[in-house]
C-alpha cells in the first residue's frame, strides 16, 4: 500500500529538519494538549522525500531527496 502526502509552500523554503513524533510523545511544550502528542501510524514505515527544483521552473517532475 502506498500513501502520499504533499506539503506545499507559497514560496521557496529551506527545510533543515523533519521529525517523526512517535505516538503519545509530546511534540512541543507550547502546543495545546489536544494537538501536542504524536499520532504516527504505523509504528514503523519507509519515508521518502521528494522536492521541486525551483531553479528549473519548467521541470514539472519531483526529485527524490537522498
Amino acid at each position: 500500500m502506498t500513501n502520499v502526502d504533499v506539503v506545499r509552500f507559497p514560496c521557496g523554503v529551506l527545510i533543515t529538519e523533519v521529525r517523526v513524533i512517535p505516538p503519545g510523545i509530546k511534540a512541543h511544550t507550547s502546543l495545546p494538549d489536544n494537538r501536542a502528542f504524536g499520532e504516527t501510524s504505523p509504528h514503523s514505515f519507509q519515508l521518502e522525500l521528494f522536492f521541486n527544483n525551483l531553479t528549473k521552473p519548467s521541470n514539472a517532475c519531483f526529485h527524490r531527496l537522498g
